[in-house]
């Protein structure tokens, strides 16, 4: 315990001397998730909150059943969509606790808006029918899979309401309460885009050492990378031409949609580790997915 205090102690000392060093890029990269957020995830995913978690209150869904409904959201709103429908749901009781893991671990993935507008084209890939294939499909057969493993808890998953309960339902209510929930989330996850963006001095730092850490072998092609894997939107933004290794890491979504899903579920007992583990199996099939396509002589640009 007293040798993690004294790591968290360390590291967190470092990244605040890197701030002080380099006060311009630091603000330059807070600036960036700040930006990001307000004008991607703002207008694209608050709308979605509010009128996902009214038809939740208000048990419109119940006609597609709740596992159905957590697919449909995750799949066309987008990451973390994915999660948030699936906590609202199991908080609701429509859904058990196997099913809502379950779910978790292949609806939670970035949506078609951010793969088909964003990251393909930032990536350079034209040939992008093979990709959204490969980013969507493996989730469904994956999730197939884990359906099959808890199948007699999919046969009834609706729970309705008393007919009472509707009738005197506010709806006045349910929209003031979904348009909050909707602003406390969103809020928390700018927070998380720009603590992740900002963790970017790290590798920015590590850039500057010129004198020995770059002229290792593709070093100067690593940290891009890195940028990737700590904050996917910004990593991508900051690559200069197609890399194989960002297009693999797309399905993981980096570190800081690691830790927006984590702060989605740490008030429920649906398991993160369980998740993570879920989202990590599948960037390596999806891994093994390009590669295959690879040494079929299959081009992505």
């Amino acid at each position: 315990m007293k040798f993690k205090k004294i790591t968290l102690t360390l590291c967190f000392s470092l990244l605040i001397a890197l701030l002080l060093t380099y006060p311009s890029e630091s603000v330059s990269f807070a600036k960036d998730g700040l930006l990001t957020w307000f004008n991607t995830m703002l207008p694209t995913l608050m709308p979605f909150m509010i009128l996902s978690t009214l038809m939740i209150s208000l048990h419109l869904t119940d006609f597609l059943g709740a596992p159905a409904y957590c697919i449909i959201m995750g799949f066309l709103c987008g990451f973390p969509m994915g999660a948030k429908v699936v906590k609202d749901l199991y908080q609701k009781n429509a859904l058990t606790l196997n099913q809502a893991n379950d779910l978790l671990g292949f609806c939670n993935n970035l949506g078609p808006i951010f793969i088909l507008n964003f990251a393909l084209p930032t990536l350079g890939v034209h040939n992008r029918h093979w990709c959204v294939l490969g980013f969507y499909g493996i989730p469904l057969i994956y999730g197939l899979i884990l359906r099959n493993l808890h199948r007699n808890e999919y046969l009834n998953s609706t729970v309705e309401l008393p007919k009472a309960q509707l009738y005197n339902t506010k709806l006045l209510y349910h929209i003031d309460d979904a348009i909050q929930c909707a602003i406390s989330s969103i809020t928390i996850l700018g927070g998380y885009m720009i603590f992740f963006n900002l963790l970017n001095i790290i590798p920015y730092a590590i850039s500057q050492l010129n004198s020995l850490i770059l002229t290792l072998p593709y070093f100067d092609l690593l940290l891009p990378q890195i940028r990737c894997f700590i904050e996917i939107s910004g990593g991508l933004a900051s690559l200069q031409s197609f890399s194989p290794f960002a297009l693999c890491l797309i399905p993981l979504g980096g570190l800081s949609c690691l830790a927006q899903t984590y702060s989605i579920l740490k008030e429920t007992d649906l398991s993160f580790t369980l998740y993570c583990r879920h989202k990590i199996i599948q960037t390596a099939f999806t891994c093994l997915y390009f590669i295959i396509l690879t040494f079929c002589g299959i081009s992505f640009y």
